[in-house]
């Protein structure tokens, strides 16, 4: 998704002098800014000014998104499309500021943070939709699901109380996709991601290595995964299905 392209001295030091020149101009907004406002308790109403233009085609489409991870075929619900593909236009808005700004300390935990949980809502958004479209398959009616469920080898649980264990063991067990590492990294970047219920927090998140450069790498990894291999695991396993299922069997 993210990648790093080498670059000759000369053109290193080309975006040097650039990022120089940005951040000098940065600072005089702000100092200007600061002489009439107390800033952030105060600031500019913003409905006066032509104020900076975020840069053009950084971040992507929602079509761009929808097309790279195969969002029309895994899943079937509109809404499910659109807010995975959202989530992925906003983790290039945080890629923005984490290769444009220099942040330290608590400041670059809070980003960080911020651009892992949703990268990782992207990820549950991937795996629980998908999951939840196949197992339309296997429902009766609103209520009921097929009576050889539990006997069945391809019958998919419902996603509505599926946990990302769970959802890990299906995509192993079912769906063939078995990088062990990458599964293992989705449940760690889960449980990373559910500090955001700071009412059951267990220690402080804040001074541990949760909110780092290496997770949120990690995310990245996974969501590369998933795009390259989630639609064609799924696709191979649809079909084994129509090969394999004896039909509908409503319970008695």
């Amino acid at each position: 998704m993210y990648t790093h392209s080498t670059m000759t001295q000369t053109q290193q030091e080309e975006i040097q002098a650039a990022f120089s020149k940005a951040s000098t101009a940065l600072a005089e907004l702000e100092a200007t800014i600061r002489k009439h406002h107390n800033t952030p308790v105060q600031n500019i109403d913003k409905t006066k000014f032509l104020k900076l233009n975020f840069p053009r085609g950084y971040i992507r489409t929602r079509y761009h998104f929808a097309t790279e991870y195969n969002l029309n075929s895994l899943i079937g619900n509109g809404r499910q499309k659109d807010s995975i593909a959202y989530s992925l236009m906003q983790s290039d808005l945080y890629n923005y500021l984490i290769n444009r700004f220099e942040f330290w300390g608590v400041i670059q935990k809070l980003l960080l943070k911020g651009a892992i949980i949703n990268l990782v809502s992207a990820i549950e958004g991937l795996l629980m939709c998908s999951l939840g479209h196949l197992h339309q398959h296997c429902r009766v009616d609103d209520k009921r699901v097929c009576k050889n469920q539990n006997r069945c080898d391809f019958y998919i649980k419902s996603s509505k109380h599926l946990k990302i264990a769970g959802a890990v063991d299906i995509l192993k067990d079912k769906l063939v996709m078995n990088d062990l590492t990458i599964l293992a990294d989705m449940i760690t970047l889960n449980n990373i991601r559910n500090n955001v219920h700071l009412s059951i927090l267990e220690r402080h998140e804040f001074t541990n290595d949760d909110y780092s450069l290496a997770n949120y790498n990690k995310a990245i990894s996974v969501l590369n995964y998933l795009k390259t291999n989630q639609a064609i695991s799924t696709r191979v396993f649809a079909q084994r299905r129509i090969d394999g299922c004896t039909g509908l069997a409503p319970p008695e």
